[in-house]
């Protein structure tokens, strides 16, 4: 970890990623989708190492470098939310679960209204969301989070009983 938090935070240039007018193709997000998961790895063992000072400050470089106006929100950034918890960071663990659980009940409330016949090619999307809200319900149980691990729980089960019990989501179209 030494050798990595080294090249992480004082190494490794991280030109213009943050700067809203650089725009960033689709091979330049999927490299910055490695960068976020990179940090939150490293800041996940720090936590392991009784670092937590330092993993608060790898995390904050990763807030700054790939803010969320960059680069929205994905799966990777559930791991960032869960090394801020780990590390005592609770306020901003927080902030990152509620923007994600606001994104995923817009996502999933527009997902729910379509009619059945025109839902089919939804299914990864809801599955997405669905697996968003359990990830951070998880983290957030690991954390003793019981607020926002009942939030995140309660819309999953919502959601997930609206598609999957309900039947609304057709397998494929078949």
């Amino acid at each position: 970890t030494k050798a990595m938090y080294n090249n992480m935070t004082k190494k490794s240039l991280w030109k213009n990623l943050n700067k809203p007018n650089v725009y960033l193709d689709e091979t330049a997000r999927r490299l910055a989708m490695n960068y976020r998961n990179a940090f939150g790895r490293l800041a996940q063992a720090l936590v392991d190492e009784k670092q937590p000072k330092k993993a608060i400050e790898v995390l904050d470089r990763c807030m700054d470098i790939l803010p969320e106006y960059q680069m929205p929100y994905d799966y990777f950034i559930l791991q960032i939310a869960h090394a801020y918890a780990r590390a005592g960071e609770i306020k901003k663990a927080s902030d990152i679960w509620n923007k994600m659980i606001s994104n995923c009940k817009e996502n999933l409330s527009y997902c729910a209204r379509l009619p059945v016949e025109k839902s089919w090619g939804m299914e990864n999307e809801t599955q997405q969301n669905l697996l968003y809200l359990q990830k951070i319900a998880q983290d957030a149980k690991k954390t003793n989070q019981s607020a926002m691990e009942q939030k995140a729980g309660k819309l999953f089960e919502e959601y997930y009983s609206r598609f999957y019990q309900n039947n609304q989501v057709q397998d494929g179209g078949n």
